[in-house]
């Protein structure tokens, strides 16, 4: 859906493989990206993943900085704005994420994943195994990851988003799952959490995700 506040300083793009509904929507200011061919045989929750943490590398080069919205997320004010507060507030970071709102564990939101049967028991469970022999701590902090605002090409990020892409297909499709656990590994610095009362002011979850089409 498009922005309901829309600043002209910023692109609006989009990957699907629907392009045909694009097409359809004649009133829409989203810029059609394909899915690339790399990622194709992925399933839909990885190649969704994949875009969300390494999109940014089929975009143009003069591009610097992104900000990655989930497909239930519309845009309510302008983002300038907000990028002024995130300075201001946390400090002058290159990555800025969502703090999760109901847990501050990758344990307990593996429990939460395999209660509501969001991916396979075995890829939950092999990974936690995992994560737990390396000596990852209980409550060291979860991100929600329905928005990121990088700046994409700083060496650090760029890192970060290779390490974390490759746990995710390897491992969980679940990116709550691994996100705090390569921060913590990689002693990645780089970001600060956002508090949701902050985000609510500009972005506003519309509807859940849909696994059917009308």
């Amino acid at each position: 859906m498009n922005p309901k506040y829309l600043n002209y300083d910023y692109d609006y793009l989009f990957f699907t493989n629907k392009i045909e509904n694009y097409l359809l929507n004649n009133n829409s200011i989203w810029q059609y990206y394909n899915i690339p061919n790399k990622i194709k045989k992925l399933c839909p929750s990885k190649q969704n993943r994949y875009l969300k943490i390494k999109g940014y590398k089929y975009l143009p080069s003069y591009y610097n900085f992104s900000i990655y919205i989930d497909g239930n997320i519309i845009i309510i004010k302008d983002i300038n704005s907000i990028l002024l507060q995130l300075n201001k507030k946390y400090g002058n970071y290159n990555f800025y994420v969502p703090i999760h709102p109901d847990r501050d564990c990758i344990y307990d939101e593996a429990k939460a994943v395999l209660k509501l049967k969001k991916d396979k028991s075995k890829n939950v469970k092999l990974q936690i195994k995992k994560i737990k022999k390396n000596g990852f701590p209980e409550h060291y902090g979860l991100s929600e990851n329905n928005i990121l605002i990088r700046n994409h090409k700083d060496p650090s990020i760029i890192k970060f988003m290779k390490k974390w892409w490759k746990m995710i297909k390897k491992g969980s499709k679940r990116d709550q799952l691994s996100f705090m656990y390569i921060a913590w590994k990689y002693n990645f610095t780089n970001f600060a959490f956002i508090e949701r009362k902050l985000l609510r002011k500009y972005f506003k979850i519309i509807r859940k995700h849909r696994k059917t089409r009308n």
